[in-house]
């Protein structure tokens, strides 16, 4: 069981620095992503204290509870986007290629194939 987990996690590890290594690897995607992410974590952040800054709560949430929610989100989006990101990738050109359509429809094993 533990060599399982242990399995797992080095899977994990190998594929979160692989996509890292994907997503570093051309100069100004990088920056410009990073950018991105920035311009709309502040616009979000103003969009925040500008509604905040007229009222105490909204649907019961205050201004503290909701940047709370805000990062949450960032968090889960980019631990998603780091572990699937290059799968999604991948799946995208199988499927222009037409190798999915051929897993699908063949009565075969995809290993065999």
């Amino acid at each position: 069981m533990f060599q399982d987990i242990k399995l797992k996690l080095k899977i994990i590890k190998i594929n979160i620095k692989n996509t890292y290594q994907i997503q570093t690897a051309y100069y100004g995607e990088n920056w410009f992503s990073l950018g991105s992410t920035l311009f709309y974590t502040l616009t979000l952040y103003l969009f925040i204290t500008i509604i905040y800054s007229n009222v105490k709560q909204v649907a019961g949430y205050t201004r503290d509870e909701m940047l709370f929610l805000l990062l949450l989100t960032q968090i889960g989006y980019y631990s998603d986007w780091i572990w699937s990101s290059n799968n999604i990738s991948k799946l995208m050109d199988s499927v222009y290629a037409g190798e999915l359509d051929i897993i699908l429809t063949k009565p075969i094993p995809s290993l065999f194939f």
